[in-house]
């Protein structure tokens, strides 16, 4: 109890508190350390744009190795250290501030001599997670390609003479921001990321072996090959977990990723480089520097398994096929895959061509840049001028384009994706084949390979398509008909499942044993607010991600987190990122998935095979124990009967429904222009 007068001061104690908190509690701050200890003196730059204003300040650490930048509003800022002496690279993160008021602490740049190691170009010295793993982030494996590196095959990372700063990721490479960028709405729309963004991302237990034995997980980010980045994944719980190298990898994106012209093969100095498929060649190229340099992080470079989920589950399948990507990897896992090669014609043609090219095909996005550069007002005219432009000037004005300009002429869809010719049929980097010829025939890397698809693929995407739902507030997706969605979801999704793994398990099962296939059916999302996220998404595209690196605490998309992940389902979120992470790790171990590290409890997971009377070797079902729990099927569907199913379907609410389903499916067949033109 206190006297009166002492409670008079103790109130305006914390009313004077209260005004300090209002006028000077706007604080942007951190540490720089080495092994604890705070580092002393080290610039530290803040950077941004607040309402068109551009902040730029700078401070050094004190003796704590504190920083702090004061009277900071809202807004997305960039937190630049400048390598102290003796270290070379400066380390950047990126911080969202949703409050002009109340403090952003906690932006530590941590270093931990431990992690120190020598690989193929130099030192690097990483930082250590609060699981004990260490890590690796932002480590080149390429020299950037900028300026006349542009649109060229990657060439081996430059050697530096101090301890490189492994701590922070190296930059996005350009695309759009949108819901897959975890970067908060004010930013979707815009591009960001850099063309220098050839760098990786590694996690491993600290501790060096003295034989470097340990499996390496090799992992390829989707997002349509135009849009996502190394920095979204972690691999530290994989780690942690089975003792693994993780190894995420950034690769060039669209326009920059994949591009051929005429104009840009000039200075091409090799085949590679005028392939046009210069993502798929960053992909060898990171693959190359694990050869050379995992060693050193105790991973094995005679045991390396590549997957990816979505277009990294395409490009998977692009490096099975890729003869120069022989010998780099010895497992394959494609999640939410499927491989479609694009011909030459189609990447470089006009659309009205004999041989038709695609829409955003190389010469219809030359047109529309002209068009945006003032050149010319009309298609017609930037037809006419580009074709009486010669391949010197039309590789100039290519060259002269800034990211931002290159990808204006380009529509972005869900997540800031966007639709171009991908994986080109060159016929160096990759084959001048149909797809599943290259499997039919056997003419692919015959190694253990994972195949997979989620049960309800197609929602991700439907969710936010007006012809199935309405949405809210830009954010808040209301579905229509729920009957029309679930059937049209389920069409969907069993042809994904077909050409991402049933078709393709079958063409690769006559030449090797190990191909192995599953489906993702896990939907215990709960129903919040009326919406029953159970049934928008249910086992939607991406949702596995997280469950395949152990790590179900963040979903991929932040914003609809607490639509997806809750206290009453994390019991069995636990329980299956457990048991699929150690089916993908003893793979990774010794190339059969068995039964996971999960000994005898656990299903074993058999071979997929072709036998129609073996019900037991279709596809392994993956779910929490709540529901059907893990179990062996004879789940298996192919594109033939599932066209005669569609074309038979009655339930749909009306025919453009059936028509919209039917024509993503299956184009312009005789049926479709019967019932729908």
């Amino acid at each position: 109890m206190c006297y009166l007068k002492n409670c008079h001061k103790l109130a305006l104690a914390l009313l004077l508190g209260i005004a300090v908190t209002l006028l000077s509690g706007c604080q942007l701050s951190g540490t720089v350390s080495l092994d604890g200890g705070g580092v002393e003196g080290v610039t530290v730059t803040l950077l941004g744009s607040i309402e068109g204003a551009t902040i730029n300040k700078q401070t050094v650490t004190d003796a704590t190795g504190r920083y702090s930048f004061s009277d900071i509003d809202k807004g997305y800022y960039q937190v630049v250290m400048s390598a102290p002496p003796g270290y070379y690279k400066d380390a950047a993160i990126f911080v969202n501030k949703s409050s002009n008021y109340g403090n952003k602490i906690g932006n530590d740049f941590a270093l931990q001599s431990s992690t120190a190691r020598t690989l193929s170009n130099g030192v690097v010295i990483g930082s250590i997670e609060d699981n004990g793993v260490g890590v690796w982030r932002g480590l080149p494996y390429g020299r950037p390609p900028v300026n006349a590196l542009r649109w060229k095959a990657p060439q081996p990372e430059a050697s530096w003479s101090n301890t490189y700063l492994a701590i922070q990721p190296g930059s996005a490479c350009p695309q759009f921001a949108d819901l897959l960028s975890d970067l908060p709405t004010s930013q979707f729309g815009r591009v960001i990321g850099k063309e220098d963004c050839l760098y990786l991302n590694i996690w491993a237990p600290e501790n060096k072996p003295a034989v470097a034995d340990r499996p390496v997980m090799f992992w390829i980010h989707g997002g349509g090959n135009t849009v996502g980045e190394a920095a979204q994944y972690t691999g530290k719980y994989l780690a942690e977990r089975y003792g693994v190298v993780v190894v995420i990898i950034n690769y060039r994106l669209g326009t920059l990723g994949w591009m051929r012209h005429p104009a840009l093969r000039l200075d091409a100095g090799n085949d590679k480089d005028r392939s046009g498929n210069f993502g798929t060649l960053d992909m060898i190229r990171a693959l190359h520097w694990v050869q050379d340099n995992v060693a050193e992080f105790g991973g094995n470079s005679n045991n390396v398994t590549i997957f990816g989920e979505s277009a990294g589950g395409t490009d998977v399948l692009s490096l099975l096929v890729s003869p120069l990507a022989e010998g780099l990897f010895h497992q394959a896992i494609s999640q939410s895959g499927g491989l479609e090669l694009d011909t030459a014609a189609k990447a470089e043609n006009f659309t009205d061509d004999v041989e038709a090219g695609a829409g955003r095909s190389s010469r219809e996005v030359i047109n529309d840049l002209l068009i945006n550069a003032g050149l010319a007002d009309s298609k017609a005219q930037a037809k006419v001028l580009q074709l009486t432009m010669s391949n010197e000037e039309i590789r100039d004005f290519m060259y002269g384009q800034t990211p931002e300009e290159l990808l204006s002429v380009y529509n972005g869809a869900f997540g800031g994706m966007y639709t171009m010719p991908k994986i080109f049929r060159d016929g160096v980097v990759l084959p001048d084949a149909e797809a599943m010829s290259l499997f039919e025939t056997g003419s692919y890397h015959q190694l253990p390979t994972i195949l997979g698809t989620n049960r309800d693929e197609s929602r991700l995407f439907m969710a936010f398509d007006p012809t199935y739902t309405t949405t809210i507030g830009g954010v808040i997706p209301i579905i229509k008909n729920k009957n029309d969605y679930l059937l049209a979801s389920k069409y969907r999704s069993d042809s994904w499942k077909i050409t991402g793994a049933d078709e393709i398990a079958r063409a690769m099962r006559e030449h090797q044993d190990s191909v192995y296939v599953y489906r993702f059916d896990w939907d215990e999302e709960p129903a919040i607010l009326g919406i029953g996220a159970d049934v928008l998404l249910g086992a939607a595209h991406l949702m596995e991600v997280g469950f395949v690196f152990a790590d179900v605490n963040t979903f991929a998309v932040s914003m609809y987190q607490p639509l997806v992940y809750t206290s009453g389902n994390k019991e069995g979120r636990e329980f299956l990122a457990g048991a699929m992470s150690s089916y993908w790790a003893s793979l990774a171990l010794d190339g059969v998935p068995g039964t996971g590290f999960f000994g005898e409890q656990s299903t074993h997971w058999n071979a997929w095979n072709n036998h129609t009377d073996d019900t037991s070797s279709k596809t392994l079902v993956f779910d929490t124990e709540q529901d059907q729990g893990i179990v062996m099927t004879d789940l298996a569907f192919d594109l033939v009967t599932l066209q005669a199913d569609l074309e038979a379907e009655d339930g749909f609410s009306t025919v453009e429904i059936h028509c919209d389903v039917y024509a993503s499916i299956f184009g312009s067949t005789p049926f479709y222009k019967n019932l729908c033109l």
